[in-house]
């Protein structure tokens, strides 16, 4: 027999039992279905996701520390004594490794050039040197003091968050963004009258770092103590007198030389020169600051799922205002820590590898992408599980249909053989209807996944966007040219497979017993 008549009379067969066929179809189109919306939606659900959490700046920001690599402690210093299984060993010696550093390394600050190096990197948009200065607001007789944080040129988190307003200048000196808390220490009990702040300017002192008795009044301001600059003054003034009349005091040389190595001023060389008594050094300097914007408190929609996000300072100014600032504190590390904003959070792995490859300590939420892929995976293999146990009952249902077929088909196969059919001719007819059984199915699932994702898709959105309080359009579901020649890889070789047996027990069927009527 010809080719194309075997062809013919397995679509006459198909059409001649059309239920049969339609449910047989409708199975692996079901199974077909829920792998092709599984590879789509695990794809379109982790781009989202991604999408999603990569709006927080927070997933986008590297906190960077100048590397303590060089600074190793002796092999005796974490040596375990004892018998140890190896992880109770290597927790041990981490903890002793740990103590060591904590009581034995100095922590470098960022060199420029290492700032310099970070700002060059590619998909860098911004490097915010994590500067802070302790500043005491004057509002009539009362005082207030708190920290100036060092703010991003630009932030569309801290954006969203004004009230009213606008962030500080880039390098501006004299500007400061205040949060509801400031506001509200400053004299804006309500929201209307913390509105009002906006261009109103104050009076402040920021302290000095470097000078004697600093460290003093910063641990008294530590311990609860209220000092103002006043005091700080008064104290510095009562330090300098005491050092004078050091030698005058029944104490050792030991002690002598400890306390005016801490609390004497250094003389300069003219102070040296002549014997010009030693003038107290100011503890702070002052300053008139401009509220340019006040933010509501908060943080950035996505950032719960996160560990970097930073909220908003009580006082921000712009990071390169605050640098001339810095250095009139003299403080004797403006910085340790730097945030390197990233463009996309498709770049963040590779920033980091460049940071790390500079030899920087490196925190980012790499982990966090890393686990969200894996957890993703881990549901997109579980679904395609599901998926194949309903293919796999398909193909059953349809062997076992095809079964029933061939049974009733007996005469007819007597018959081809009769004229000339061979063995191989009525297996290639059998495997062709469950082929074709599997592409009806295969083009079914395809057609349908337009409509059903986009649905999906519509309800999905909506949700995401009323949850987060603004428009979401990520893409929940993203197909592939290699998810659809899947989907008709699989269905065809499910409708094949299952088609096997019965058509190779119609092949082996002798055509006198079968025109007999079996």
């Amino acid at each position: 027999m010809r080719t194309i008549d075997l062809i013919g009379m397995a679509l006459r067969n198909l059409r001649a039992r059309p239920v049969r066929s339609a449910l047989n179809a409708l199975g692996i189109l079901l199974g077909s279905q829920i792998v092709l919306m599984t590879l789509a939606g695990t794809r379109g659900a982790a781009d989202s996701l991604l999408a999603l959490v990569g709006q927080a700046e927070g997933m986008r920001r590297i906190v960077v520390m100048a590397s303590d690599a060089g600074i190793e402690p002796p092999a005796e210093a974490i040596a375990v004594d004892g018998e140890q299984d190896e992880s109770r060993r290597q927790a041990i010696e981490q903890r002793l490794r740990d103590e060591w550093l904590s009581s034995n390394a100095v922590y470098a600050p960022v060199s420029a050039e290492q700032l310099a190096m970070m700002r060059g990197l590619p998909h860098v948009v911004e490097v915010v040197p994590e500067r802070r200065l302790s500043v005491e607001f004057r509002r009539g007789e009362t005082t207030w003091t708190t920290f100036v944080d060092s703010v991003a040129d630009s932030s569309r988190q801290l954006e969203e968050q004004l009230i009213v307003g606008r962030l500080p200048r880039p390098g501006a000196t004299d500007e400061v963004l205040l949060s509801e808390y400031a506001a509200y220490r400053l004299g804006g009990t309500t929201r209307r009258e913390a509105e009002l702040l906006l261009g109103r300017s104050f009076d402040v002192r920021f302290r000095r770092e470097g000078v004697p008795a600093a460290g003093l009044s910063h641990l008294l301001y530590r311990t609860g103590a209220q000092v103002t600059t006043d005091d700080e003054a008064l104290l510095a003034e009562s330090v300098a007198r005491l050092i004078d009349r050091l030698p005058e005091a029944s104490l050792s040389e030991s002690q002598r030389a400890m306390l005016e190595a801490i609390f004497a001023p250094a003389e300069s060389e003219s102070s040296a020169a002549t014997d010009e008594p030693k003038a107290p050094i100011e503890p702070y300097f002052e300053r008139r600051l401009t509220v340019c914007g006040i933010v509501e408190l908060g943080d950035d929609a996505p950032g719960f799922l996160q560990f970097l996000t930073r909220t908003a300072p009580d006082v921000g100014m712009n990071h390169r205002g605050m640098e001339p600032l810095s250095e009139q504190a003299e403080q004797l590390v403006p910085f340790r820590t730097c945030f390197v904003q990233v463009d996309s959070i498709a770049n963040l792995a590779a920033t980091v590898r460049s940071l790390e490859e500079a030899g920087l300590q490196v925190y980012s939420n790499t982990w966090l992408i890393d686990d969200i892929d894996r957890q993703i995976g881990i549901a997109r293999w579980g679904v395609i599980g599901v998926a194949s146990i309903v293919l796999l009952v398909t193909a059953l249902a349809i062997s076992n249909t095809l079964v029933i077929s061939v049974l009733q088909r007996i005469p007819e196969f007597g018959i081809m053989k009769s004229i000339g059919a061979s063995n191989r001719q009525i297996l290639g007819m059998m495997l062709f209807e469950g082929g074709c059984l599997g592409a009806l199915g295969a083009i079914g699932a395809m057609l349908l996944s337009w409509p059903i994702a986009s649905v999906i898709e519509g309800q999905v959105q909506a949700y995401i966007a009323y949850r987060i309080g603004s428009p979401f359009d990520g893409a929940v579901f993203r197909t592939e040219v290699g998810d659809h020649l899947s989907v008709i890889v699989i269905a065809l070789a499910i409708g094949v497979a299952a088609s096997l047996l019965p058509a190779i027990r119609a092949a082996r069927l002798d055509p006198i017993d079968a025109m007999k009527g079996g």
